[in-house]
């Protein structure tokens, strides 16, 4: 007998494959599938296998670069329910603009087959911020090249692949001669990086000693100097420091990139209000 919690994740990892085949041969026929959330394409009740899969997909067709992360909490109980905590990232296509969520999932399996997931978001009005607000446009040059990224896209893709822990994959995205500046001085990881081998460095420091969470961004300026795209991002998150359990509930960090050839060749890191860093780390 699979256990509700592997058919449950079984449907997260088809759906990271957009196998919706797959999640459909694991639904009962009158599954169904409830968002709670109001206002967007996807929002509603789809009862039904079939529809189950269009509402899934009604996301697919309105949101690209999506990432999810999933959390079960506790164990599912005798009567085949389980909730997941699901943390993720993405871009409206219609606006362009990136967004990261929080969803709690109730699923419940019936005879080894989903019968039901009900879901609700927890920032649903950050994200109707996000997908009532103003569509971003590229003045880069066109096609950069890795995924026909333009340049002003290269930014969201390194933040989403940072959500998903997907630290590997940047790498493709930077220059050979990638010039990283973290300008948190006084701080361990506020120092200069040069190469994505050290790049990957940065992070294993700041997995040391901090804990990121509630991380969005914002892109606010974008620009073209010669044949090089800079571009200006902030993003704001909670810092946790794990030696001594400080928190930062609203943290940012100002992001100038510089992009050339399909490939990010520089990113100066400058946070705001830095001393109130040092002082929560060194508390």
């Amino acid at each position: 007998m699979t256990s509700v919690s592997n058919i449950v994740f079984d449907c997260y990892g088809l759906y990271s494959k957009h196998d919706f085949n797959g999640i459909q041969n694991l639904l009962n026929d009158d599954a169904v599938l409830i968002d709670q959330s109001t206002g967007f394409p996807w929002s509603g009740k789809f009862q039904g296998k079939h529809a189950f899969i269009k509402g899934i997909q009604l996301w697919d067709e309105n949101v690209k670069d999506c990432t999810l992360k999933p959390v079960a909490k506790g164990e599912a109980g005798r009567d085949g329910k389980l909730t997941v905590n699901v943390t993720g990232a993405g871009t409206f296509r219609h606006n362009n603009q990136s967004f990261t969520f929080e969803d709690l999932h109730e699923w419940t399996v019936i005879n080894n087959k989903v019968q039901s997931m009900i879901i609700s978001t927890i920032n649903e009005r950050e994200l109707k911020e996000r997908w009532n607000a103003p569509a971003i446009t590229s003045t880069g040059t066109g096609n950069v090249g890795i995924d026909n990224l333009t340049p002003a896209q290269l930014p969201t893709r390194l933040y989403t692949l940072f959500l998903s822990q997907d630290l590997q994959s940047m790498k493709q995205y930077l220059s050979p001669n990638y010039h990283f500046e973290n300008k948190s001085v006084g701080l361990p990881w506020g120092k200069t990086y040069n190469g994505p081998e050290q790049f990957m460095e940065f992070f294993q420091i700041l997995d040391q000693y901090t804990k990121i969470t509630n991380f969005t961004w914002e892109q606010k300026s974008e620009k073209v100097e010669n044949d090089t795209t800079v571009l200006e991002t902030f993003i704001h998150f909670r810092f946790e420091f794990k030696h001594n359990n400080q928190v930062l509930e609203k943290a940012s960090e100002h992001h100038l990139w510089k992009i050339k050839n399909g490939k990010i060749i520089s990113l100066i890191a400058t946070p705001v209000n830095l001393q109130s860093w040092i002082n929560a780390f060194n508390m």
